[in-house]
């Protein structure tokens, strides 16, 4: 059994951290708005604005502030700033008694794959959706649905096309990633097992080659 988070309600405080690449503050602070303009209070320190190389910060710097998220109780959901690369540094060393004891939205995608992982192996939903910089990006029916999903539980739909289908209907928890970082969880604590499932597998400007040895 998959348990899922409570509902959100207007004027929860969403928590913003910042595990893996570091990000523009303008596009950032237009994505804020987003939040704020939708009824809820995003709360994030000055440090998720930190620098080190290609990451948010250093790796203490950025394992404390998912920690401190986590542990936290008086905000409703954990929403990462940006993916990219990052948590795979620490993720293995993120205590699992605080994933157990996590009631809250974790949301993000790309890096943030690797948190989501954790989550499902503790049989806990997570959020695939986007990270805090692309909010500015998104359409406004990709908004609604979004916010409408963690406030109400409303089901989402998916079409596309077909490349090759059995026959019947299959019904299974969903579950997936980024190609790239699911890939690299193999070995690690945080190695998905999606036995039973239907997997949900991203990725953009990638080459085919990676991609078919991600898979392999």
């Amino acid at each position: 059994m998959i348990a899922f988070p409570q509902k959100l309600q207007k004027g929860d405080k969403i928590r913003i951290i910042a595990p893996s690449g570091l990000f523009v503050q303008d596009i950032f602070d237009k994505s804020i708005k987003i939040i704020s303009e939708n009824g809820f209070t995003p709360l994030y320190e000055k440090e998720v604005f930190s620098r080190h190389r290609y990451l948010a910060g250093d790796d203490n710097r950025r394992k404390q502030e998912l920690i401190d998220a986590l542990a936290e109780t008086d905000t409703k959901a954990i929403w990462a700033a940006r993916g990219g690369y990052g948590l795979g540094r620490f993720i293995d060393t993120i205590d699992n008694d605080l994933l157990l004891n996590c009631d809250k939205w974790l949301i993000g995608f790309s890096d943030i794959t690797a948190l989501h992982m954790r989550m499902m192996n503790n049989k806990k939903s997570s959020f695939h959706s986007c990270n805090i910089t692309n909010l500015s990006t998104w359409q406004e029916e990709s908004l609604t649905e979004m916010f409408e999903l963690i406030t109400s539980g409303t089901s989402q739909t998916f079409a596309g096309e077909t490349v090759s289908a059995g026959s019947g209907t299959v019904t299974a928890p969903l579950f997936g990633g980024n190609i790239a970082v699911l890939a690299s969880l193999c070995g690690t604590c945080a190695q998905p097992a999606f036995g039973k499932s239907i997997v949900l597998l991203e990725e953009t400007g990638e080459q085919p080659y990676r991609i078919d040895r991600s898979l392999a």
